[in-house]
């Protein structure tokens, strides 16, 4: 299946499955945003790699996800560079507080709740409907 011409927002894109996705998607054709929060030199090291296939335009891109000024930020930033994203792989996420293998929930405070929220729904939520 050609995905040529497509840009794809690929969120936690510096490593793992963010990073096999990246590559899987842009040898169909389609051009990457990658997303990181913290691994600059993984997801610059991914972009030259990407840049090697022809055809594809990639760009790398900072965000916390847990804060919306951020997503917000960063959607208008790839949307500047690359364009309206045509696919949204919401890879990043995070489990927030880690309180054991019984934790309870009385244990985890609003505020972890609220950041784990946003980074794994709130952001695709609001990319999705920018």
């Amino acid at each position: 299946m050609s995905l040529s011409g497509k840009l794809a927002l690929i969120t936690g894109c510096s490593g793992g499955i963010g990073q096999a996705t990246a590559i899987a998607l842009a040898i169909r054709g389609c051009s990457i945003a990658v997303h990181y929060n913290n691994a600059k030199r993984a997801a610059d090291d991914l972009v030259a790699e990407l840049l090697l296939l022809p055809g594809i335009r990639a760009q790398a891109f900072q965000a916390d996800l847990g804060d919306y000024d951020s997503v917000r930020a960063l959607h208008a930033a790839v949307v500047d560079s690359l364009g309206h994203p045509d696919v949204l792989f919401n890879n990043a996420g995070t489990t927030g507080k880690v309180v054991g293998k019984a934790g309870n929930l009385e244990d985890v405070t609003l505020e972890d709740f609220e950041k784990t929220w946003k980074v794994n729904t709130g952001s695709s939520f609001l990319v999705c409907s920018s």
